[in-house]
């Protein structure tokens, strides 16, 4: 029996499946996003890179990855820009600062 991490790992992969130049673009806009800004949301970089050829959810797969990578963590949440997701939460992605000791 798989556990819970090997299925969502699955999941992510066949999502990302065929995304190719897609998730370069999703993965260099999140770069550039982040150096701008200190931190992103998916909803932003999409607007940029325009949606997945597959499936939507290759964007929580390519930004979760992405965040994974780079030491993100959620730090907040707000409303998606797009219309299409009728004001939907997002994640805030960044770096949470070490406390000082």
């Amino acid at each position: 029996m798989k556990t819970g991490t090997e299925l969502r790992d699955e999941g992510m992969e066949l999502a990302l499946w065929g995304s190719g130049d897609w998730q370069d673009d999703f993965n260099a806009t999140a770069e550039t996003l982040l150096a701008r800004n200190g931190q992103l949301t998916s909803a932003e970089i999409v607007d940029v890179t325009g949606p997945p050829p597959g499936s939507s959810n290759a964007i929580g797969a390519a930004m979760r990855s992405f965040a994974v990578a780079h030491g993100l963590k959620p730090i907040g949440y707000g409303k998606a820009p797009a219309a299409s997701r009728h004001a939907g939460m997002v994640a805030i992605w960044g770096r949470i600062a070490a406390k000082n000791q």
